[in-house]
């Protein structure tokens, strides 16, 4: 969730700020608008996309998860409290987010009974709501408001309609609406604040350019905005501002730029380059049928193994074999005679020191207490962590991510364990692997990482309560060289 949350804030303030710098001087004022809704929208959901890149592979290998019995998980059970950094930090967000939604909602409802108690006169395509207040013009969905004595007195300026209709015939209130519930739900992203100014100011861009259309009186409709601006510093209303005003009367006489069509087409090399700056990458993979290889299941992609049962069997004493696909594949005892039962145990030697049932995990960046309490802990806890969409969907993200092409040079059977901590929580901490090949470490680690970067665990439960776990995820790889074709 952090690089999410990352990746969207510096996102945003990439495409804000082309805007400021570059868009908004323009009189495009259409694409403008369409460049603030759709990058907006771009910067949300780009954290949350994913492209395959083609890697040239030389060998074909096969990704095994083995799933050992009663050693899969441990427990790490540890003192429980509530007034933790990360819940601090979900509190305030959660108290924050309630007080601005309750805001956002009483603001709606506060327009509901102002449509509700003023005198409407019905037009065309909207509604007049005269108001007994004093107020500046205003629009909302197909609604305008305005001062009833100020309006049966003929006081009110045509162009002022004008200017609201164009508000209500483009759907400016949608756009407000949006960037309004946007900042209630990321008030923590400064970005969003610059977008609400930018989609205000451009919406009376627009209606000032329909407006004289109709007048071509520029001098004339400034004068108007001006004694509009000093009613509404007297009333402290939100229509026009002073800033906005200024921006809005030079606007009105700054001609239109020939460069104008050439920096909107720049907008498509920026949405290009933050496409693959901040999209997620994972490598494509050549899928080959070798589902022969594993009796009953299915292949992983990438796969290919010689001999595979013959092998496995050799180097694994026990355990489920799962691919990617997480199908469960058991070795058959009677029915496939040519696969070699596992190799007796050999007895303990008398005189050698007795070897613990279970090898001690490798050692975690834990402080000394949590290492203590990773030692001590090895009761079964009552329910287990739970991965989103299951362990097989881990699985199958962590085949997915795995980058074979590093294994280049590398043959035979490799095998690793990767070691991490699920939280209270259900976050992701202290990353590990062990295994007699360095490189196959490396990228077994790397993967797993990847298949848990964005993602929350449903965390482990002891007598009812979270308790922290440790989760072993054992792999193992057989790959054979060929000659590329």
């Amino acid at each position: 969730m952090e690089t999410y949350l990352l990746k969207m804030i510096l996102c945003s303030f990439i495409l804000i700020g082309f805007y400021y710098l570059i868009l908004e001087r323009q009189k495009s004022h259409h694409f403008k608008r369409f460049y603030l809704l759709s990058s907006i929208l771009f910067s949300m959901l780009i954290p949350f996309m994913s492209i395959t890149y083609g890697v040239e592979k030389e060998v074909s290998e096969k990704l095994i998860f083995i799933e050992s019995q009663g050693e899969a998980m441990t427990p790490i059970v540890a003192e429980q409290s509530i007034f933790t950094f990360e819940n601090i930090i979900y509190g305030v967000y959660i108290l924050v987010t309630t007080i601005l939604l309750v805001r956002f909602l009483i603001s709606l409802n506060a327009l509901r009974k102002e449509i509700a108690s003023g005198k409407k006169i019905k037009k065309e395509n909207y509604t007049l709501v005269l108001q007994e207040e004093k107020l500046t013009a205003h629009s909302f969905w197909n609604y305008i408001f305005l001062n009833r004595k100020d309006f049966e007195d003929g006081k009110i300026d045509e162009k002022i309609i004008r200017h609201e209709e164009l508000h209500l015939n483009q759907k400016h209130s949608f756009d407000v609406v949006l960037i309004e519930f946007l900042l209630t739900v990321f008030w923590f992203n400064p970005a969003f604040y610059f977008y609400k100014k930018a989609m205000l100011t451009n919406h009376e861009f627009l209606a000032d350019e329909h407006v004289l259309k109709y007048d071509g009186n520029i001098r004339s409709y400034q004068q108007l905005l001006l004694t509009e601006l000093i009613s509404e510093r007297i009333l402290f209303t939100n229509q026009f501002n002073l800033s906005n005003t200024k921006k809005r009367i030079k606007m009105m006489t700054t001609p239109n730029n020939k460069k104008s069509k050439f920096y909107s087409w720049l907008t498509l090399p920026l949405a290009a380059g933050l496409f693959f700056v901040f999209v997620e990458k994972v490598p494509a993979q050549k899928e080959e049928n070798s589902s022969k290889n594993v009796k009953g299941g299915h292949e992983v992609p990438q796969a290919k193994i010689k001999n595979f049962e013959k092998e496995l069997n050799k180097s694994v004493e026990s355990g489920t074999i799962l691919s990617a696909n997480a199908d469960t594949v058991k070795p058959k005892q009677s029915a496939d005679r040519s696969i070699p039962p596992p190799p007796p145990k050999e007895e303990m030697d008398s005189e050698k020191s007795p070897v613990a049932e279970n090898p001690p995990p490798p050692p975690l960046s834990l402080n000394p207490k949590e290492e203590k309490s990773l030692r001590e802990a090895q009761s079964e806890v009552d329910k287990l962590p739970m991965y989103p969409g299951g362990i097989n969907s881990m699985r199958a993200k962590v085949a997915n991510n795995f980058d074979v092409s590093k294994m280049k040079g590398n043959e035979g059977l490799l095998k690793a364990t990767v070691y991490f901590v699920i939280d209270e929580n259900g976050n992701t901490s202290n990353f590990t692997a062990e295994g007699e090949n360095s490189i196959f470490n490396k990228e077994a680690l790397l993967a797993t990482k990847a298949a848990n970067t964005t993602v929350k665990w449903e965390p482990a439960l002891k007598d009812g309560k979270p308790v922290k776990y440790m989760f072993k995820l054992p792999l193992i790889m057989s790959f054979e060289a060929f000659d590329k074709k």
